[in-house]
């Protein structure tokens, strides 16, 4: 401590200010205390020659101290009633609140209140600071309530007057400090909610992501305490939610906004926009991994770390998030390691799934062997398997639960989605014979061969979906969706093809590409669509090669910088470039419509289609060029690429493209065909580039290069690759 010869208290317009000597430190800490005192003036003389301890006992007398936490315990609620009656400015309680949330913990708080007079008199007569709809105002202590938690939506929080105090101080040692109710203690909560349709991808996502978010807190987690409370986290992405509530005696309804979260049963609901459609985007949000991290911190009860909780959620592949960790320090990844193996090895996944289940139920203990014929064969391992659905479905029938409240107790969560676009595939396949008969010869919807092509692609294009529900109901789905039973078309009788014969002799067919071509070109047309197309139909065959890539090694392949602006516009190149597109869309079209005839459909949707007349209005916008169904029912979705004659292929993917792939994964196909002279090549088939290895990253991977200003990919062919 410093010595100063005196101290003076002068009033000013926001209240008392301390005056001392010529140091604002010892006045910064003297004036919270000096607020409240009533007094406008104290000279201290002649101290420069006391002791210390002489000087402490003047400063005690005054009733004076360093810092308001080391005020008895008496003074202290005298200062705190002081505050509420005298309404003291809110920055300086503020600051008092934290100071004695900090000074005094939880198993100290007795030191504070125990045989306190005063603090009974505040408990019946005194006040706190508290926000209520955006504005400070002061209160009496059993009008306001403390969130421990960010576990509500502002929509709930803003009707309720709130004690001013940081989050996560301890809801049960707050209420003893101020006297205040925790809100989670007299809340109760019911959310319902409209399931987002990233919310499974996100889910596994999140699961990807914990081994890195417990990396940062194994080192403060001997007991395995935050490890399981991590494992147990679950999140819900909702487009929509309504919680009910109750706090106190208001039974009211709210609504989550954009990026808000509920907080319940270890269940935490974020809502979404509608028009966030992939993983990466929800990545690229801050406000979206901010609610993350929220989550995260509240489940472990901490606030370290958020920082880097945030960046951790930001990555989009493993190699990212270890580079992170490299670069603080975990030079060899050992610490990642050993969370990965904590996550992968120490939980028997079987204990798991059973545990989960007996959470959903909400008992104690679930009798296995009562179950045992309904899980033969069923693999722990690999909980989503298309063989294990089955005997989820029959098991969870029988428990009387569903999918998802099975999925907010489990860490690994049950997915059937999957396995009944299956089951709907084949139940589609099964019946399309059956149902065009049924067309043809029952309802009289098809009269010509045109409608004919065009009921075809109706039913080949539309692609069954059912809810993530054991209680799906596959054959309704079915009927709902065409309109008739599936009892009718069991009773189907008869030949397509022979059908089919008559109705060619019988109808007056569409006009072909050719009689198209003999119509007279419109004038100043530089390009004849028409004629290119009806050529390549003619030359084209089902042949095609399906072709292996590997990445290019070039050392511009990442830094690629921006398009230069200005110039002058060639539209000689972008004619060029607008024509190769057509040429390769075109060789596509008709290889695939030479190869699956009349088992599929194959329809042309973008624009080159329509300009070919090979659709009714084209649409660039779509992700994809061409969709088209297998024999045996599937949908594909076809991304044509032209390229010039160079050995390499090199091609743009846009955004759109891109996002559309990711979404698609399974079913997303990009056929490239080098252009020679005008003339198209056979075409390759390159499957989904977003098809890649586990540690690969759409920039970093073994196929191809990419440049990261358009998406521009560059690779070599390898075209020994085997059905």
């Amino acid at each position: 401590r410093k010595i100063f010869t005196e101290v003076k208290w002068l009033p000013t317009k926001s209240g008392k200010k301390v005056e001392v000597g010529n140091c604002t430190l010892l006045a910064h800490k003297l004036s919270p205390i000096v607020e409240v005192l009533d007094v406008d003036y104290v000279k201290l003389i002649n101290i420069s020659g006391k002791s210390r301890k002489e000087i402490d006992l003047l400063f005690e007398k005054l009733g004076i101290v360093e810092d308001i936490v080391d005020l008895a315990p008496q003074k202290i609620y005298e200062i705190l009633l002081g505050l509420y009656t005298t309404e003291t400015p809110h920055t300086v309680t503020k600051q008092i609140y934290t100071k004695l949330n900090l000074k005094y913990k939880a198993e100290t708080i007795g030191d504070l209140i125990n045989n306190n007079p005063m603090y009974e008199k505040f408990k019946s007569e005194g006040g706190v600071l508290a926000e209520l709809n955006g504005k400070y105002v002061y209160l009496p202590v059993g009008d306001v309530y403390y969130v421990d938690k960010k576990i509500y939506s502002e929509d709930i929080l803003k009707n309720y007057p709130l004690l001013v105090l940081g989050k996560r101080a301890g809801a049960s040692k707050i209420q003893k400090m101020f006297c205040v109710q925790p809100i989670q203690a007299t809340s109760e909560i019911q959310v319902e909610y409209e399931e987002h349709e990233l919310n499974i991808a996100y889910q596994k996502e999140f699961q990807r992501c914990l081994p890195y978010i417990y990396a940062k807190r194994i080192a403060v987690d001997s007991k395995n305490k935050e490890f399981y409370a991590l494992r147990s986290a679950k999140i819900i992405l909702v487009k929509e939610a309504l919680s009910l509530y109750k706090i106190g005696d208001d039974q009211q309804q709210g609504m989550l906004q954009d990026y808000e979260l509920i907080y319940k049963d270890k269940v935490a609901y974020i809502k979404v926009p509608l028009h966030i459609r992939s993983i990466n985007e929800l990545k690229e949000s801050v406000k979206f991994r901010g609610a993350v991290a929220e989550v995260i911190t509240t489940i472990l009860d901490v606030d370290g770390d958020k920082d880097a909780f945030l960046i951790i959620l930001a990555c989009k592949s493993t190699k990212e998030a270890e580079e992170y960790f490299i670069e603080n320090g975990d030079d060899d990844l050992s610490t990642v390691n050993l969370a990965k193996a904590k996550f992968s090895e120490q939980i028997d996944r079987k204990i798991e799934f059973w545990n989960a289940i007996e959470n959903t139920l909400g008992i104690e203990k679930i009798d296995q062997s009562q179950y045992t014929d309904l899980m033969i064969d069923f693999d722990y391992n690999n909980l989503n398997c298309f063989s294990n659905c089955p005997c989820i479905i029959n098991l969870f029938k029988k428990l009387g639960i569903n999918a998802e409240h099975y999925n907010q107790y489990a860490f690994e969560i049950i997915d059937l989605q999957s396995y009944y676009k299956e089951e709907l595939r084949q139940i589609k396949q099964k019946y399309r014979e059956k149902y065009f008969i049924y067309l043809l010869i029952r309802s009289g919807m098809i009269k010509t061969r045109l409608d004919f092509e065009d009921a075809k692609q109706k039913y080949d294009e539309l692609t069954l979906v059912a809810t993530n529900s054991v209680d799906a109901q596959l054959e309704k789905i079915f009927e709902n969706n065409f309109g008739v039973s599936i009892s009718v078309l069991n009773g189907i009788e008869g030949s397509l093809d022979e059908l089919l014969k008559k109705l060619i002799d019988e109808s007056q067919e569409p006009p072909t590409a050719t009689s198209i071509v003999t119509t007279p070109p419109a004038p100043k047309v530089e390009v004849n669509y028409d004629e290119i197309n009806v050529q390549i139909a003619s030359n084209t065959n089902a042949e095609s090669k399906k072709v292996g890539l590997s990445a290019l090694s070039t050392t511009t392949s990442k830094t690629v910088g921006p398009k230069k602006k200005g110039g002058t516009y060639d539209s000689t190149t972008t004619k060029s470039k607008e024509e190769n597109g057509f040429i390769a869309e075109s060789k596509v079209y008709h290889t695939l419509r030479t190869r699956i005839g009349s088992k599929g459909s194959v329809v042309w949707v973008s624009g080159n289609g329509y300009r070919a007349h090979e659709n009714q209005g084209g649409d660039d916008s779509l992700g994809y060029d061409i969709w088209y169904s297998d024999e045996r029912g599937k949908k594909h979705y076809v991304e044509v690429k032209g390229g010039s004659t160079s050995e390499n292929v090199e091609f743009v993917l846009t955004k759109n493209e891109l996002e559309f792939a990711e979404q698609h994964a399974e079913e997303y196909e990009i056929w490239y065909v080098r252009i020679v002279d005008k003339q198209p090549t056979i075409p390759y088939e390159l499957g989904n580039l977003l098809l890649l290895g586990e540690e690969e990253t759409f920039f970093n991977n073994s196929k191809f290069a990419v440049e990261n200003s358009e998406f521009r990919i560059r690779a070599t062919a390898n075209e020994q690759v085997e059905e």
